[in-house]
């Protein structure tokens, strides 16, 4: 149960009169708009007003078995049914007016409604009373019939080749019911409007070991994931024609997303002595969901989203590994990623020409890492004691295909150590974000969430076996 009912947003004020000491510019369309906002007052705009039940049921058979072929193959197969059933009941309410906020025919209403508070020194400026007003259910019903075929043809030839097929049930009701006693319950009687999405996918791969310790593989697969989109008032919907559309009465929301998959990569290892891997790979995806921009409308600031065309993300992915010495083992990985749009259809909210291209958003294009660990050894007069350290850098990122905020990059060191008294007993002490960066990797519209600074824990493990 999710319960937002309880979410108050706060809103600083703003106008585009100079009223106010400070201000933001913001360019759309290469159409520069300046904004004066007050950064010593808030105003409570009340509760989000929604809230939701959901029950999940997931039922799965499968059979399994492996024989020997002649030639010396060896062949294993898994083959199965699977039912996922996700039934969400979804609970809204209405907000008073502004020029009515005491009117308790609305779900939402009070003195504290739209009131205004000192950012530095906020005082309550009276109750917010929410009760529930409508109800809108959906079920989301998922049949699955799947095999996997894993063929060994030599000692240096293994082949997997795979195949799954989905049926994918989406129904809500296109009008709200009224709730019983401004409770949780609900008599339906809205039909169900109804939604069939059917798809075929597969999976392909090939590994070839001229050594033990060397496997060179290549894979291709194809991907059908249909989106379990729920209306929110929140939020703007544009279709993948670039055109906005009315999601509260749409039984089909978005369509789904279609695309493939390949890969080739080469894995090394060397005994307990060293490991190496790197690989390189191509997605394509059609009617990716992505958030296009944040605007302001009807005194609100509200979320785009939308369907592009079609996005690509094409890398490359460097990982290794060594122990020198018994007590000590060292790790580094690297990752280069160009995620970008590659078509779009055109829409009032991007501008087409520079969004063709664009990277796409919480995609960082490079990230590295590198962690190590010391035990030192039982004849040490430190044995038992474990000490490590991890260094990550992440590249900078934007919020949305607007770029309305960029996350920069960053680098994060954590400490750590352990100490094993034996029998199964042991402490540890991990110092997380030693240099106490200020970083972000999410946001609310152009709210930047940020991570949490330095921290620490500490855990006593008890281990039974």
């Amino acid at each position: 149960m999710n319960d937002y009912f309880s979410t108050e947003p706060l809103t600083y004020l703003t106008s585009s009169s100079p009223i106010y000491k400070h201000y933001f510019d913001r360019t759309v369309g290469g159409k520069t708009t300046r904004t004066y906002i007050s950064l010593d007052s808030l105003e409570l705009s009340g509760p989000l007003k929604f809230a939701n039940r959901a029950y999940m049921y997931h039922n799965q058979l499968e059979a399994n078995g492996r024989f020997r072929l002649g030639g010396g193959m060896k062949y294993e197969y898994l083959a199965g049914y699977s039912f996922v059933g996700y039934m969400r009941n979804s609970f809204s309410s209405t907000r008073a007016p502004r020029n009515d906020r005491f009117n308790n025919t609305y779900g939402v209403y009070g003195p504290g409604l739209y009131s205004v508070i000192d950012a530095h020194d906020p005082h309550s400026m009276g109750y917010i009373a929410t009760r529930i007003k409508t109800a809108y259910p959906s079920r989301l019903l998922v049949h699955a019939l799947y095999l996997q075929n894993i063929l060994e043809l030599s000692d240096h030839f293994k082949l997997m080749l795979a195949g799954r097929f989905d049926h994918v049930r989406y129904q809500r009701t296109l009008k709200n019911m009224p709730v019983t006693d401004d409770s949780w319950s609900f008599k339906r009687t809205e039909p169900f409007s109804t939604v069939d999405n059917s798809a075929f996918t597969y999976r392909a791969g090939l590994v070839y070991l001229p050594m033990k310790s060397l496997s060179i593989y290549g894979s291709f697969a194809n991907f059908f994931q249909p989106y379990r989109e729920y209306y929110s008032p929140k939020l703007i919907y544009v279709n993948s024609e670039g055109k906005r559309f009315d999601a509260e009465h749409t039984a089909q929301i978005f369509k789904p997303q279609t695309g493939y998959q390949g890969e080739l990569g080469v894995k090394y290892t060397h005994g307990d002595l060293l490991y190496a891997s790197a690989a390189v790979y191509h997605i394509k995806r059609r009617n990716e969901r992505k958030t296009l921009a944040t605007v302001e409308e009807g005194g609100e600031s509200k979320t785009v989203v939308g369907q592009v065309g079609t996005t690509l993300s094409e890398g490359c992915e460097i990982e290794f590994g060594i122990n020198p010495v018994p007590e000590l083992s060292l790790a580094a990985g690297y990752t280069y990623t160009n995620a970008r749009v590659s078509e779009i259809a055109k829409n009032d909210y991007l501008n087409i020409d520079g969004d063709e291209g664009r990277p796409l958003a919480y995609v960082p294009k490079q990230m590295f890492f590198t962690a190590g660990t010391y035990t030192f050894a039982e004849r040490s007069a430190l044995k038992g004691l474990a000490v490590n350290y991890t260094l990550s850098y992440t590249d900078k990122m934007y919020n949305n295909l607007s770029q309305d905020v960029e996350l920069p990059s960053h680098f994060i060191t954590d400490l750590g150590a352990t100490y094993r008294f034996g029998k199964g007993i042991s402490l540890s002490f991990n110092l997380n974000n030693v240099f106490d960066v200020e970083y972000a990797l999410n946001t609310y519209g152009r709210q930047i969430v940020p991570c949490i600074g330095r921290n620490y824990t500490i855990a006593l493990t008890y281990n039974l076996r």
